[in-house]
């Protein structure tokens, strides 16, 4: 014999599995975005990796000592610093050292570091080192996360033979390319090159004009608006 549910039981027994089927649907989806989350924000969090002093202060920890710390695929060095863990900052002070992947190298002597825009200040006898391009400068704002280095008051880099001079200038790490402005000049045995803007590319060694543009030596002049130049 069927027996037919009908009126409050029908009711109940609706209302019962669609509850069941929310928890059995929605409530593990939920335990995973809680899990995602904390394990997203876990890759976050600067590790610090040693200090021969470690001192506790208000909202702040203070490290002395051979400082290392790691953020992602970032490794920081200096003599001493302020970690200020809740808003992912670090000030490091007197030889500081930014390492990221192999290749890239980045010096000075005062590091502001925020964690969660993964941004760089470093500031005082400043040297980024690029395989095989050295630039050298007062302070670099430098975007960890684009590999993005800048600087607006002078800098000088050294390329193979060419040595390259400019009030502003920006260099894209994953491109191999500098942006130069204000006073651009290079100069290699052989020639000196002149211009208001420019962008180089440090692995081909060419050097592209935007604007007014000349190249001086002692057999050669040459005077464009736009063009390209290969340095090498």
């Amino acid at each position: 014999m069927v027996k037919i549910i009908t009126g409050q039981y029908f009711n109940f027994f609706c209302r019962a599995a669609f509850f069941c089927f929310l928890y059995n649907v929605l409530f593990p989806s939920y335990i995973f975005s809680q899990s995602s989350d904390k394990v997203t924000k876990g890759k976050k969090i600067i590790e610090i990796l040693h200090c021969d002093t470690l001192y506790s202060g208000s909202g702040f920890q203070r490290l002395l000592g051979n400082v290392s710390l790691k953020h992602l695929d970032a490794l920081m060095y200096c003599d001493s610093a302020h970690y200020y863990s809740k808003i992912k900052r670090v000030l490091a002070y007197s030889k500081v050292h930014i390492k990221q992947a192999d290749t890239l190298d980045l010096y000075g002597n005062y590091l502001e570091y925020d964690g969660t825009e993964r941004k760089a200040l470093v500031k005082g006898n400043v040297v980024l080192i690029d395989r095989e391009t050295h630039l050298y400068t007062k302070a670099i704002n430098y975007d960890v996360s684009n590999k993005i280095a800048s600087y607006t008051d002078s800098g000088k880099i050294i390329n193979e033979k060419n040595t390259l001079t400019s009030i502003i200038g920006t260099y894209n790490a994953r491109q191999k390319m500098f942006h130069f402005k204000d006073s651009v000049r290079i100069v290699n045995p052989e020639y000196v090159m002149t211009a208001d803007t420019m962008d180089f590319n440090t692995e081909s060694s060419t050097a592209y004009f935007y604007g007014p543009s000349r190249v001086r030596g002692d057999s050669i002049y040459m005077y464009c608006e736009r063009g390209w130049y290969k340095t090498r």
